[in-house]
């Protein structure tokens, strides 16, 4: 009886697992022929913007297609990088910055008109 008892949740979990092929295999017709039709009706469109505009056009649209998916591709990149350097820098620039210390260990902050015209000398 004990080894009766193992068995019976492993059977059910095979009779599970074909009933789930079986259904996944059933539904796996209906989904192949709507690719296989959508598949042929983009053929017919293709070729008939090939008839109506010329090969040129149409490999030129290709073309720039192209083009695009890669420059999204690259400032995709570009974005990720950027995305890294500030993950990486903010946690230094978070918090309260201490401010500068006199000699007698007193913080006092900088006027602003000093700030101001440093900046505008450097422009």
């Amino acid at each position: 009886r004990t080894k009766q008892h193992w068995r019976t949740p492993t059977t059910a979990m095979i009779t599970l697992r074909r009933v789930l092929i079986f259904i996944i295999s059933l539904l796996s017709v209906p989904v192949s022929r709507e690719l296989l039709r959508y598949a042929l009706a983009a053929k017919i469109q293709v070729e008939a913007l090939i008839a109506k505009e010329g090969l040129g056009a149409f490999l030129a649209k290709c073309g720039i297609a192209a083009a695009m998916v890669l420059a999204m591709w690259a400032a995709n990149r570009e974005q990720e990088k950027a995305a890294e350097d500030v993950a990486r820098v903010a946690p230094k620039m978070m918090g309260p910055q201490p401010a500068p210390k006199t000699e007698k260990g007193q913080a006092v902050a900088a006027p602003e008109g000093q700030l101001q015209d440093e900046r505008l000398k450097s422009d």
